[in-house]
């Protein structure tokens, strides 16, 4: 029995000795694949069997597997340990320190203004370790987060650099950007008015100061202006183009139209009437229009224009002809008629009234210039060929020189008689409107 126990005791002692003397090793290897890393254990033991593996990636996470495998969230070195326990008690830890160098994919988002041609960017990923270089395909880069470049319409190869600030991890993604600009709109019309004889008048819509109108009238001839006025050759059709352009976004406009200008049977049917100022006579035809007027006064004087006049050397009985000429309507007409000229042998300007009035023929503004050797009423007056008050300036003055601007521009053509009135007397003059 004795000698049992004493043999257990031995047995005991010797596991008790190998135990002592066994030895465990940990360790691992591992494979990166950008922020992936696999690893493998290669751990060993002398004697029992590993019990269980206990790893610290370094980041705060932890695994109990024997071959894990982890995804970093961020570049970086990471201390990554490896602690073993054996069923021999044995415990050991290995410590490496790894690189994480990858991870990192790199895209970038855009919108694109395509009236102006900025282009806004939006690179991912976003993190507060991230950097960023992007370069804009026209030669300039920039480093904030959010970047908005300008460019004119074309392809552009962009490319994005992402890093982390301890240049550890580096990507780099490049693709092809449109940059598609719109013209800006400034859509211009016009309308047309046939004035007749060929005449038309255009106009704009709507009109800006700031665009420039060449005009195209589809006649072979040119003009400028947002309300310009052309006379045709001859009746027809004709296609009429407008051509607008903005002067600070070059925005450019065109829009044509057809005109039908037809012949007008009546454009030659003309009269005309005259009015007498003690000799001098001034004739207006009527309707008054821009055609070509020849006349013949019927005292061997002739003249042209479809207001004119004619001082006749003494009074009397006058067969007066007058005749039109239309090129646009390719008509011709002679009316003819017998006026009556008075000459009372007393002049235009007497001793207390000097009157003279310029220019004349007037367009726009007639100045008066007259004298007065008296005091009292004066009235300036313009009448026309029938007889009509178109004018009327009445006041008081004083002895001395005047001088009186009227506008004129809105007489209808023809001729008129301008009349100075006081108590002392009256002096006219014929005037002819353009």
């Amino acid at each position: 029995m004795r000698k049992t126990y004493l043999l257990l005791l031995t047995i005991t002692l010797l596991l008790l000795t190998t135990q002592s003397k066994a030895q465990c090793t940990a360790s691992f290897t591992y494979v990166a694949d950008a922020d992936t890393v696999d690893f493998t254990n290669t751990s060993s033991t002398s004697f029992g069997t590993i019990l269980n593996w206990t790893w610290n990636f370094g980041d705060g996470t932890f695994s109990g597997l024997q071959n894990p495998s982890h995804v970093y969230t961020a570049c970086g070195i990471y201390n990554v340990s490896l602690t073993i326990v054996t069923t021999t008690f044995c415990s050991n830890t290995f410590n490496s320190a790894i690189t994480v160098n990858g991870g990192i994919t790199p895209s970038y988002t855009y919108t694109v203004d395509s009236t102006s041609g900025d282009m806004s960017f939006q690179p991912q990923p976003v993190g507060l370790n991230l950097n960023y270089i992007l370069s804009f395909g026209d030669g300039t880069y920039d480093s904030t987060l959010a970047p908005v470049h300008n460019y004119p319409a074309g392809t552009y190869y962009v490319c994005l650099t992402v890093y982390d600030d301890d240049s550890i991890c580096t990507a780099t993604i490049c693709d092809s950007v449109s940059v598609v600009i719109t013209p800006p709109t400034c859509t211009t019309t016009f309308s047309s008015s046939d004035n007749g004889s060929g005449n038309v008048s255009f106009t704009v819509s709507p009109f800006d100061f700031g665009m420039t109108y060449n005009w195209d009238y589809g006649d072979g001839t040119t003009g400028t202006g947002g309300f310009a006025f052309h006379t045709y050759g001859t009746a027809g059709t004709y296609y009429p183009c407008l051509t607008a352009v903005d002067s600070s976004t070059m925005c450019i406009s065109m829009s044509c139209d057809t005109i039908v200008l037809t012949l007008d049977p009546t454009a030659c049917n003309f009269t005309f009437n005259y009015i007498d100022n003690n000799g001098t006579v001034g004739f207006s035809a009527s309707p008054f229009t821009g055609n070509s007027y020849t006349w013949d006064f019927g005292d061997g004087q002739t003249g042209t224009g479809a207001a004119t006049s004619n001082t006749y050397a003494s009074g009397g009985m006058y067969y007066v002809c007058a005749t039109i000429t239309d090129g646009f309507n390719s008509c011709t007409n002679t009316f003819c008629d017998s006026i009556m000229v008075a000459i009372t042998g007393i002049e235009e300007n007497t001793n207390d009234l000097l009157l003279s009035a310029y220019p004349n023929p007037v367009n726009e503004q007639l100045t008066i210039n007259y004298t007065l050797t008296g005091a009292g009423s004066v009235t300036i007056e313009i009448v026309d060929v029938i007889g009509k008050n178109v004018l009327t300036l009445a006041g008081a003055n004083t002895p001395g020189k005047y001088v009186t601007i009227v506008d004129t521009g809105k007489l209808n053509k023809g001729a008129y008689l301008l009349k100075l009135s006081t108590e002392k007397g009256n002096t006219s003059k014929l005037l002819i409107k353009n």
